[in-house]
């Protein structure tokens, strides 16, 4: 199966589930491919605390409502932009 080259790709154009779809997603390969990140570089992440992460046995899970916060997707139901945060 051929990965989709996500580089330089804006990550609001990927199709990132709502929580209420799908509550958490898994860190490799889901959130891997929406970030554009290897699987290294998406754990290193994950382990430095840049990813949102809960732990369930072996299993490494992104929440999917803090996904979309760290990609601003929600923002234009909040009425905030990625730069009010700041």
């Amino acid at each position: 199966m051929a990965r989709q080259d996500t580089r330089g790709m804006n990550p609001t154009h990927l199709k990132v589930p709502t929580a209420q779809q799908r509550p958490t997603m898994n860190l490799w390969p889901e959130v891997g491919e929406i970030l554009g990140l290897s699987k290294a570089s998406v754990y290193a992440a994950a382990a430095s605390g840049e990813i949102p992460t809960i732990r369930v046995g072996r299993r490494i899970l992104v929440p999917t409502a803090a996904l979309r916060r760290l990609l601003s997707l929600d923002a234009e139901l909040t009425g905030r932009t990625p730069l009010d945060a700041a």
